[in-house]
């Protein structure tokens, strides 16, 4: 059973939803296809819980709702994080020393500003 959270952000809202289990129960055959980077399996094998956080109000522009999550991932992420994996573009970023930067790069691709709902 996972819990979900609504959060406000300048006009943007986002769902976060927040889980204690893996994110998905992959054989080694199925992990080794979905993410052929040994490295990356590591990281990914080593992950108990869980979050995704969906943007609500971009609509159909994708790169903003990339932007605004990135923004607020960024600020999620701490020594337990393992990775951050963007389902829509099928990439997992184990944590390291430059993912924090990596996710802020993403964030100010564009201007942030909300749609008009």
């Amino acid at each position: 059973m996972g819990f979900v959270t609504l959060v406000g952000a300048g006009g943007h809202i986002l769902s976060l939803f927040h889980q204690k289990q893996p994110y998905l129960k992959l054989s080694e055959d199925e992990l080794k296809k979905f993410l052929p980077d040994e490295s990356r399996r590591e990281w990914w094998q080593a992950h108990n819980a869980w979050c995704a956080l969906d943007h609500m109000t971009a609509g159909k522009d994708l790169e903003l709702a990339y932007c605004v999550s990135t923004k607020l991932v960024a600020e999620m992420v701490d020594a337990n994080c393992c990775g951050v994996y963007i389902p829509g573009k099928r990439i997992f970023v184990p944590s390291g020393t430059s993912l924090y930067e990596d996710l802020r790069l993403l964030s100010r691709s564009r201007d942030l500003a909300a749609p008009k709902i």
